[in-house]
């Protein structure tokens, strides 16, 4: 009998040596039968051990999950192998195994994990992916780094306050990794960590600097921000849909996601931007009406030149502003609204333009005395200005009508001064469109007044059959050459 035991024995090691630990195994599983020696049934556990690892680098990790528990079952040692099947476990995203077999785990155990699975683990629980705090031993390191792991990143945006805290990770530490990403400092190109700075970096942003950052992550990396931001269903799916989107996000779909996640910006808000952006659209201002109250007509074009407003388009906000002004001019007692609004547009232009809105707003609140000391400031400038350049333009002007006489000039200046007073800068600039286009010629108008007297002057020597003494174009270098 001996030799048959020692026969056997030995035909197990041949097949361990040759990794078949299926077979070697039912080698001892004969000879525990045969002689009820634990020794051979903690040999073949160790089979079922091994055999489970070779699953496991197959990343047949639920196989090698249902071999461990076979393991411990026939396991006699003094202490179970739990490091393997807490990765195995992490991988499958099994958290109630994983919490089970941690609260089998002394504190010493905890601290003394081979290191690969500590860092995993501290990882998976500062980002929220599992939740091991309630199972782990009380009095562990790893527990108390965790502490001090959690503290420093709930401190962030503010990253020195963060980096006080994480200096108390030493470098024995699972968690000083962390310690050096919260510290600025780099981290080992395989450390787990080593993902995590992109992630960081999102956290302390906010609004359309965190969502557009958020598109630059992978999901993984997302996910994790979910979880460390604590961001609801409602967030996630946005950002999410954002990112799939993101560089071809069309104006209808603006307003079609404003409506559908109307809850992250707040009502108003969400009111705001899609009633600046209706179109002509039947169908959508049926959406717009189903999901948003009834507007007066003031507050609809209210809301639209708002939203011009805030993309810069102040032609398109002047316009819906007077709109309002329309809508309130047809009930009495508005009259301050009206000259609120006046006001506001008259901000829109430069200094020397804002005196006929302000103007027209003292007609409806004329004991507005901050309006009427602006007007009275804006009109010394002017007068100041006109002191300054009356002589030099006057000049400027002689030089281009050098060729003439004084009887033609004197013509050619009083028929100027009569076409001043017919000719509006956009007429003129319509007259002249052959040389500019129009809307160009405005713009230097309104900021060239000599460039205005030139082209009057230009007008008067038509109608008075007078050749003109200068071109379009040697007027707008002399204008130029002026400023």
């Amino acid at each position: 009998m001996p030799n048959e035991i020692q026969s056997q024995a030995e035909r197990a090691r041949q097949l361990i040596n040759q990794q078949q630990y299926k077979e070697a195994a039912e080698c001892y599983r004969e000879l525990w039968l045969q002689t009820d020696d634990t020794q051979w049934q903690q040999a073949m556990a160790e089979c079922y051990l091994a055999r489970a690892q070779m699953f496991a680098k197959r990343a047949m990790y639920r196989e090698a999950v249902d071999l461990w528990r076979q393991y411990r079952q026939l396991n006699v040692a003094d202490r179970l192998k739990l490091d393997d099947v807490v990765l195995w476990m992490l991988a499958l995203g099994d958290q109630a195994g994983v919490e089970e077999f941690m609260q089998q785990c002394s504190a010493d155990q905890i601290d003394y994990l081979n290191p690969e699975l500590a860092v995993k683990l501290g990882l998976l629980q500062l980002t929220g992916s599992v939740d091991l705090q309630a199972c782990l031993p009380q009095g562990s390191q790893f527990l108390a780094d965790l502490f001090v792991a959690e503290r420093a990143l709930q401190a962030l945006p503010d990253k020195q306050a963060a980096a006080k805290i994480a200096e108390d990770l030493t470098p024995d530490s699972v968690f000083y990794d962390f310690a050096c990403l919260i510290q600025g400092q780099p981290v080992p190109q395989d450390s787990p960590y080593a993902v995590c700075l992109s992630v960081l970096q999102v956290l302390s942003l906010q609004g359309q600097h965190f969502v557009a950052a958020m598109a630059a992550l992978n999901r993984w990396q997302r996910e994790t921000v979910y979880a460390l931001r604590r961001l609801s269903d409602l967030q996630c799916q946005f950002i999410e849909r954002y990112c799939e989107q993101v560089g071809g996000i069309m104006p209808l779909q603006a307003f079609d996601w404003v409506v559908q996640f109307r809850a992250l910006t707040g009502f108003a808000e969400a009111l705001a931007f899609c009633a600046g952006h209706l179109p002509n659209d039947f169908v959508r201002w049926l959406r717009f009406k189903k999901h948003f109250p009834e507007l007066t007509a003031f507050e609809l074009s209210r809301l639209k030149a708002l939203a011009c407003e805030r993309s810069d388009d102040f032609h398109g906000a002047e316009q819906h502003w007077l709109d309002a002004m329309d809508s309130l001019k047809k009930t009495s007692g508005q009259a301050m609204k009206i000259a609120l609004i006046l006001r506001h547009i008259a901000e829109f232009y430069p200094p020397e333009s804002q005196t006929e809105w302000l103007e027209q707003s003292l007609r409806y609140d004329p004991d507005d005395v901050e309006t009427q000391d602006k007007l009275a400031a804006l009109e010394r400038q002017q007068v100041l200005t006109s002191l300054q350049t009356a002589d030099e333009d006057d000049d400027v002007l002689d030089a281009l009508l050098a060729g003439l006489d004084d009887d033609t000039k004197a013509r050619l200046y009083e028929k100027r001064d009569e076409l001043m007073m017919e000719l509006t800068p956009e007429q003129l600039a319509a007259a002249f469109q052959s040389q500019m286009s129009a809307p160009d010629l405005e713009q230097a108008l309104a900021r060239q007044p000599l460039l205005y007297e030139g082209l009057l002057l230009m007008k008067a020597a038509e109608h008075n059959d007078i050749p003109v003494p200068f071109s379009f174009q040697q007027l707008l270098t002399t204008v130029a050459a002026h400023d």
